[in-house]
């Protein structure tokens, strides 16, 4: 409700931090629903912009819609439902001293892991986006 009632601001990526920093606040002023919040924003930006690839690159496009889509399908769920837990985790525990222990004992693997997806994906889409296509992009 709360992000439908943002409609007025005119920008989603707006609309959709206002609505998560609402819940951090509904849920309480704990490190771990901050870092919850913010990371589940960042998840989704990086999903955002691989999809938008992949819709985007004819060759990813030809890929996903080919005998190989179950694949595919496979190890995006795999990725989805590995992560999925991952920004709950400060979620549940709270305080900065309880959840940075879990975070360091696996070193920070899900940072880590949409962090370099988040940087690579520019490159990727400059080698795999047809230039025309980029330009179009822009102008719109």
């Amino acid at each position: 409700h709360v992000f439908k009632r943002l409609k007025f601001l005119g920008n989603k990526t707006l609309s959709h931090v206002a609505t998560l920093f609402f819940l951090t606040i509904w849920h309480g002023l704990h490190s771990g629903y901050i870092l919850c919040f913010s990371m589940e924003f960042f998840i989704i930006t990086v999903e955002r912009q691989a999809q938008a690839l992949v819709q985007d690159s004819p060759l990813l496009t030809k890929l996903a819609n080919s005998h190989l889509y179950p694949l595919i399908y496979v190890v995006q769920q795999f990725i989805h439902w590995l992560f999925m837990g991952y920004p709950l985790v400060p979620f549940c525990l709270f305080t900065y001293d309880k959840w940075l222990k879990v975070y360091s004992s696996i070193y920070f693997c899900g940072h880590v892991f949409f962090l370099m997806v988040y940087l690579i994906l520019p490159f990727l889409r400059k080698t795999l986006v047809p230039k025309k296509d980029q330009s179009e992009k822009k102008q719109n």
